[in-house]
């Protein structure tokens, strides 16, 4: 028997044509501007700038003024004497320096530019990024609704307050260099901060003074030829120096040329003709070669840039590297070829200097770690075509109370976090547990860190 299906007619639905008309309770959205200076003036920025939160901020106003001035010692060949006090209202970091240029600070109120003397620079230095004093403005300004800073050097006494222009989308500053209050030498900063603002509930204000006793105290673990007091907490405390020597590589030596790539050599000169066009001295290309390490020979210069193809006469500038409106990246290729071939002999990694091993065992001793115990490891070699330094301590503390601590510096400074975020799982591989009674110190030194955002928090290696 069949059975014969009949096929169904498909139905076609036809959706009637409707329109639409904007009612009258609709708006339209205004498409509105925002200055990116403001960015500095938000918490969310600033936090991204300096890698931390807000209960912290203190603490890296302390760690980014200590930065500024042992950098500033070490340039002049000074030995570094730093105070640091804190109360409930102000931070004050006083050196022994040269003084904050006034030019610097000058420059370091327009928000629309970063201000460095390292940035573009192959070189193991503190810092990199040139927004230290941007951020120092910015904190107490957030924190307390207005912001407060006096800077004393020998030119004077620079006082700046910070607002915040909402209708002109952008930071009011009140700027006056003040003549007669002055200082014979050295910088003293004097932060107007509510340190109360910063703490979370349930804190006190003893929490900040103990932090910034333990960055102190670290700052004077990684720099044996500087001196440290700290006034604010039990008294105070003072480190002093154990070396007479600046062991170490200082921002006034000259960098070798094979330190730097195509790319960042190109940055460089770019960087250079920037600061031409506005205000700089200008540069012949001799000049510039003589900046680097083993090139302060005319002779030498000379053979350079009558070299290869790049034919250079002896008052050539090095804006003529301008093609296009660019870095003419041929003639920057030539360029560092040259310079590599007729340079001095290869830089040996320890010329980076180091700690040492007795500043870091006479340290570890004083910070209850028992003699006996303690090893100490150097090790120097290259990464990407770049030297380090890798300076280990490892000690038992007496107190079999105490609980694990990991130390890391960076370049001659101590880091307010795990900068490596290796080192706590790899310790843990190592059975070294958070509740064991270990110490660990490690320092690193290389010319160029790669930093994961805005702020030195963490770096890629």
């Amino acid at each position: 028997m069949v059975v014969l299906l009949k096929r169904r007619r498909r139905r076609r639905f036809i959706i009637p044509e409707k329109k639409f008309t904007l009612s009258s309770d609709k708006f339209r959205r205004q498409t509105h501007r925002t200055s990116r200076v403001l960015e500095y003036f938000s918490e969310k920025e600033i936090q991204m700038q300096i890698g931390v939160t807000r209960k912290f901020w203190p603490i890296a106003i302390v760690k980014e003024l200590i930065d500024n001035a042992l950098d500033a010692c070490e340039d002049a060949n000074i030995l570094p004497r730093i105070e640091v006090s804190i109360d409930d209202a102000e931070i004050c970091i006083k050196d022994n320096g040269p003084g904050l240029p006034r030019k610097t600070v000058e420059e370091s109120l327009d928000f629309l530019y970063r201000v460095s003397d390292k940035s573009h620079y192959v070189s193991p230095s503190r810092g990199q990024l040139g927004n230290a004093l941007k951020t120092i403005y910015a904190i107490p300004f957030i924190v307390n609704g207005s912001g407060g800073v006096d800077i004393a050097t020998n030119e004077g006494t620079h006082r700046i307050e910070f607002s915040l222009n909402l209708l002109n989308q952008s930071p009011e500053v009140k700027y006056n260099l003040d003549t007669g209050a002055f200082i014979k030498s050295g910088t003293n900063f004097k932060v107007r901060l509510d340190l109360q603002a910063c703490l979370k509930e349930g804190e006190t204000i003893d929490s900040y003074k103990r932090d910034v006793f333990e960055l102190v105290r670290n700052y004077a673990l990684f720099n044996p030829h500087a001196s440290f007091i700290y006034a604010g907490w039990r008294g105070g405390f003072s480190f002093e120096r154990t070396s007479n020597e600046i062991n170490k590589w200082c921002p006034s030596d000259k960098i070798p040329i094979y330190w730097y790539s195509e790319e960042r050599l190109r940055n460089l000169i770019a960087a250079n003709i920037y600061a031409e066009a506005h205000g700089g001295r200008v540069r012949t290309v001799r000049e510039f070669i003589s900046e680097f390490r083993g090139y302060t020979s005319p002779k030498k210069q000379q053979m350079i840039t009558n070299s290869g193809n790049l034919h250079l006469k002896k008052g050539t500038y090095l804006n003529e590297f301008v093609k296009d409106n660019d870095v003419d990246m041929d003639r920057v290729k030539q360029l560092l070829k040259e310079m590599t071939l007729l340079g001095d002999r290869i830089l040996k990694p320890r010329a980076l200097g180091k700690v040492g091993e007795e500043h870091i065992k006479s340290w570890m001793v004083n910070d209850g770690v028992v003699p006996a115990s303690i090893n100490y490891q150097l090790k120097y070699g290259e990464q990407d075509d770049l030297p380090y330094a890798l300076e280990v301590g490892f000690g038992i503390f007496e107190d079999k109370q105490s609980r694990r601590e990991i130390i890391t510096g960076l370049n001659w400074a101590p880091t307010l976090k795990d900068p490596l975020a290796m080192i706590q799982g790899q310790t843990t591989e190592a059975l070294i547990d958070e509740d064991d009674p270990v110490l660990l110190v490690i320092h690193l030194v290389y010319p160029q860190f790669k930093f994961t955002g805005k702020g030195k928090g963490e770096i890629e290696l």
